[in-house]
């Protein structure tokens, strides 16, 4: 079940603060505005969890104690027990058999040292419910945590978590039943911030926001629970998601006491490749899991794909029919993440839309922009390069950018024997004016490069006469330098290297990090610098004035096609 639609908590709140911006209010007003907006909508949504929960019927005073004995040890039955409002669908998920698993390490009170979990989940499988409402709460009644904290991408969705987790232990008739000493109102009772009855605190935090040194009397956290922390939008920049793993690091992961006790369990859904999760899911030492609702496709996707094409241009009547009168073949292979969520329903959403199904259900997000997949890209040692017949550079100073000063080379070189181009050298750092020059210098000292370029609009073109000089006291000989003015776009040039790296014509060698993730990011990357500068080396590899008898040049599939060829002009 899902316990509300963010996008109509964020329509409400951040609607209102948009309008009071447009009608010119100040920054803070605004705030002020959409906090009353979010307690207004807050409230009306804890009203009604409320009477939805009070519709179960009380259980058995009579079987009380056995209850009570079976749940502290089987958090399915603490589910189905106290929870049937939320748990209507047949069966267990396996994302729900793993969350127990992980809820048993969690409350294992003999382990030597805090546990991390690292879980990415599809929408719509109940995730939050289970992690972020009824896991707290069954550590509160059973006293397994004293101070539970609550993450989420948003403050408000935070501590509507916390509005959740107190409805039920004001209105759950169930849980009062058997568990007087720990519901009904607590001893702190404030939106997003409780102590219940029994002294346990359970607090909210939105991303960023400073918790250093949070306690509860003498207790740190012991457990916090990241539900979510990204949104699409943020989710895009990779300054962003590093500012976010940076604070997750350095605040979430050291709020707990200084033995190392406290656990983590970050859930969420996986928005972007490198995502903040996407990265933890890398760590072993997060006990990463990755769940999808179809963890098998279907073996005769070509009737799924006439399903589609049905679903779209008949309609769903139309889809279903076809889907029952070929079921049993349609249904061959495919591995459901939970019985309850359907085949039909979901090869419907992929019908739908592929790419949000892919992101949202599968956990395999993909920007529909990419280009790039530097998993992917032909690498080799340097030891494995060969010998290069001609060695070429580029260098894009960025002395006027409102980003600081940037100075990017990447170099590569050609093998007449392979026809390939061998990146060998990338360099991404912040250097202005002489040190730039002085680190040129530096490179084609240790480098024997045959042809350096750059723009003509860029830095190095107004560092050339410095850059020759600089060479000229220092004795060192510089390469031919060629600058050059691009006319076509410069999104589109970048994006033409595709086709050469596809057909491995461009190998890497060694390792190029930050040119790589500006690659996998492009075209919605921060920063450009050495994808540009990679370009650069390219294109100078495609127009070698060949000597007479030597080898043709490299890449000759991907040479662009001359301007203004006629028969007059060849010979």
């Amino acid at each position: 079940m899902s316990l509300f639609e963010k996008s109509e908590l964020f329509d409400s709140v951040y609607g209102t603060y948009e309008k009071a911006i447009d009608e010119g209010k100040s920054q803070y007003s605004a705030l002020k505005l959409s906090r009353l907006e979010y307690r207004s909508w807050v409230n009306d949504f804890a009203a009604g969890l409320k009477q939805q929960i009070k519709v179960t019927n009380i259980l058995d005073p009579n079987e009380k104690n056995q209850r009570k004995d079976k749940q502290s040890k089987d958090f399915h039955y603490f589910r189905e027990t106290y929870f049937p409002h939320y748990y209507s669908l047949d069966g267990k998920s396996k994302l729900q058999e793993h969350l127990e698993e992980c809820y048993y390490k969690i409350i294992d009170k003999y382990k030597p040292y805090g546990m991390k979990f690292a879980i990415a989940a599809p929408r719509g499988f109940g995730k939050s419910t289970d992690v972020s409402i009824v896991f707290p709460i069954w550590c509160v009644v059973n006293g397994y945590k004293n101070f539970i904290t609550i993450f989420s991408d948003a403050i408000e969705l935070a501590e509507t978590l916390v509005e959740s987790i107190k409805a039920e232990l004001e209105e759950n008739e169930r849980l009062k039943a058997d568990f007087k000493e720990a519901t009904g109102v607590g001893l702190v009772w404030k939106i997003g911030n409780i102590v219940t009855k029994n002294n346990i605190k359970i607090r909210a935090y939105g991303s960023g926001k400073r918790v250093r040194g949070v306690k509860h009397g003498v207790f740190r956290p012991d457990l916090s629970i990241i539900d979510d922390l990204e949104n699409d939008t943020n989710v895009r920049s990779r300054k962003q998601r590093d500012k976010i793993e940076e604070w997750l690091d350095e605040a979430i992961d050291n709020l707990g006491s200084v033995d190392d006790s406290m656990d983590i369990l970050y859930i969420g859904t996986i928005l972007h490749r490198d995502s903040v999760l996407a990265r933890k899911l890398k760590l072993e030492f997060w006990h990463p899991v990755k769940f999808r609702a179809l963890e098998s496709y279907p073996e005769n996707m070509d009737m799924w794909e006439e399903f589609s094409r049905i679903h779209k241009y008949e309609g769903i009547e139309a889809s279903h029919n076809y889907y029952l009168e070929h079921k049993l073949k349609m249904d061959e292979g495919a591995v459901l993440l939970w019985a309850a969520v359907t085949l039909e329903s979901l090869m419907r959403k992929r019908a739908q839309n592929s790419r949000a199904f892919q992101k949202e259900q599968q956990n395999n997000p993909n920007s529909e922009n990419q280009k790039f997949d530097s998993s992917k890209f032909k690498k080799i040692s340097h030891t494995q390069m060969p010998k290069l017949d001609r060695v070429y550079g580029f260098v894009d100073v960025k002395g006027d950018s409102s980003d600081g000063d940037y100075f990017a080379v990447v170099i590569g070189g050609v093998s007449d024997e392979t026809q390939k181009l061998y990146i060998f050298y990338s360099m991404h750092k912040r250097l202005k004016g002489r040190a730039a020059v002085l680190k040129m210098i530096e490179i084609v000292k240790s480098v024997k490069i045959n042809i350096l370029g750059g723009d003509k609009n860029g830095g190095f073109h107004f560092y050339r006469d410095w850059f020759k000089s600089e060479a000229w006291l220092k004795g060192i000989k510089i390469p031919q330098l060629k600058f050059t003015h691009h006319t076509d776009n410069k999104e589109d040039r970048m994006g033409e290297m595709e086709f050469p790296i596809n057909d491995e014509d461009v190998i890497f060698v060694g390792e190029h990090q930050e040119l790589w993730n500006e690659m996998d990011d492009f075209p919605e990357s921060d920063f450009d610098d050495l994808h540009d500068a990679f370009t650069g080396v390219y294109d100078l590899s495609k127009i070698k004035k060949l000597k007479k008898g030597s080898s043709k040049r490299t890449n000759i599939r991907h040479q662009r096609p001359k301007r203004n060829t006629t028969r007059r002009g060849r010979r």
